[in-house]
């Protein structure tokens, strides 16, 4: 594995710390996740959606039950800082202070050590407030630009400010890896959920300068584009996303709208996009006749940009979805599950981690043991003491 002589300490929550976590167990690293005693990560089990969320993000991973509130947890904390390349913290704005740590202190215990720090909104005048995923989408203007017009916003379904803050993260930390071979020493990275989600926004921001238009909510299309949209058709729908007058000469010579071809009025992309419902009404009208397999058997391999609409139940049955190899099975707490993992393939393989995700503090004794050469005698008194479980 890439990674396996690394040593990550974790001590985070929720998704953004984990999934950065993640991306370096998927890579080999021992990733030791530091939790609460008892309760361990927060999102372990959460109304309505049970452990899923945390069962995504924390595969092949080692707990250690710890109890950071005590001098003597910090100090043990501290002697794994010292036999750790990287530390990734997102306990909150100001909990990790309050609690001792602090990249000084990391610093000096170990000068070598990477620590990064995921924050929510950073350095300004919203730094001390929470936030969560759908909070970051309002803010920086995604919310504004999903949904369906004019003022049906919504946000999107999945966890991207959490998950692609965890993958900045996972980058910043690699490249400070490669760094440090060169100069020998650490340093502290700081990324925050508000910054990775600016991020989505960079061509709407240009857009704005540029051409002073605002955002507004897309529904599932876009404005650049045209037929550019979800489509219904008998028996399910389908994406299609004509961008150019050559896809477009292909779709209606594939599908049988000729007509639509010879319409001047439709030949170029400009003139398409500025007649962007009136075209996307006559093609609706057609599709809504064909099944989803019509259109696939005459599209597929025609250079026209389409995809089938999926949900879970019918993406994990995707025959090309399951070729890919990213469907991988685990278990946790008696249960079988399946969920999908690391998407890079490095020289024909993809590096994932295959270990299940732990219970709260099933390593804690075999980590101290391993790293600080702790004693069972040790052990046993810092767990009758609540230290370590």
């Amino acid at each position: 594995m890439l990674l396996d002589s690394l040593r990550v300490l974790e001590v985070s929550h929720a998704v953004a710390g984990p999934t950065a976590a993640q991306v370096l167990a998927d890579y080999g690293a021992q990733v030791m996740k530091i939790e609460k005693p008892g309760e361990g990560d927060i999102f372990r089990d959460v109304p309505g959606m049970g452990s899923t969320m945390f069962l995504a993000v924390n595969r092949g991973k080692k707990s250690v039950a710890l109890n950071l509130k005590t001098r003597e947890g910090l100090k043990i904390f501290y002697d794994l800082v010292r036999k750790s390349d990287v530390v990734i913290e997102n306990l909150g704005p100001g909990v990790a202070e309050g609690i001792g740590i602090s990249y000084r202190r990391i610093k000096k215990a170990n000068p070598k050590t990477i620590y990064c720090k995921i924050e929510s909104f950073g350095k300004g005048p919203y730094e001390k407030t929470p936030a969560f995923d759908p909070i970051l989408q309002a803010a920086v203007g995604i919310m504004s630009t999903t949904g369906f017009p004019p003022d049906h916003f919504a946000r999107a379904g999945v966890s991207i400010v959490d998950m692609s803050t965890g993958l900045q993260a996972a980058a910043g930390i690699l490249a400070l890896l490669f760094q440090r071979e060169k100069v020998g020493l650490g340093a502290e990275l700081k990324v925050s959920l508000y910054d990775a989600a600016t991020y989505f926004m960079s061509y709407w921001i240009a857009m704005y300068d540029l051409f002073g238009r605002d955002t507004s909510p897309l529904g599932s299309g876009h404005i650049f584009g045209s037929p550019y949209n979800l489509f219904k058709t008998v028996d399910s729908y389908v994406y299609i996303a004509i961008a150019s007058d050559g896809h477009w000469k292909a779709f209606c010579s594939q599908l049988g709208f000729v007509d639509l071809l010879e319409q001047g009025r439709f030949r170029h992309a400009a003139d398409r996009v500025r007649l962007k419902k009136t075209l996307e009404r006559a093609v609706a009208r057609r599709l809504a006749k064909m099944t989803i397999n019509q259109i696939e058997l005459q599209l597929r391999n025609s250079g026209v940009p389409f995809g089938r609409f999926n949900t879970v139940h019918s993406l994990i049955n995707d025959p090309h979805f399951l070729g890919r190899g990213l469907l991988k099975r685990y278990r946790y707490a008696g249960k079988k599950y399946r969920t999908t993992v690391n998407p890079s393939v490095i020289d024909g393989r993809r590096s994932y981690a295959e270990e299940d995700p732990p219970r709260v503090g099933e390593d804690s004794d075999s980590v101290l043991r391993s790293v600080l050469r702790l004693k069972k005698k040790e052990l046993n008194s810092l767990r009758s003491r609540g230290i370590v479980v």
